[in-house]
């Protein structure tokens, strides 16, 4: 599930998301920009080295910009 709510999450910034995975992945970006990044997570955390299968764990991931542009 991908969201970018009225309001941002609780706490996020402009870029800001929360990523979760318990049985489904859901993304709530602050912006798109933040449902980007945090699709590009996603992404990160499914291309593990070496793993034949993609596996999620549980996780909960609450990531923004500290600086205004990401690197």
């Amino acid at each position: 599930v991908l969201r970018t709510p009225i309001g941002p999450p609780p706490g996020l910034g402009a870029g800001g998301y929360v990523l979760s995975s318990d049985g489904h992945v859901t993304i709530e970006g602050a912006d798109a920009a933040g449902t980007h990044h945090g699709g590009r997570t996603l992404l990160q955390l499914l291309r593990q080295p070496g793993a034949p299968v993609a596996q999620l764990p549980g996780v909960r991931i609450r990531d923004w910009p500290g600086k205004p542009e990401r690197g």
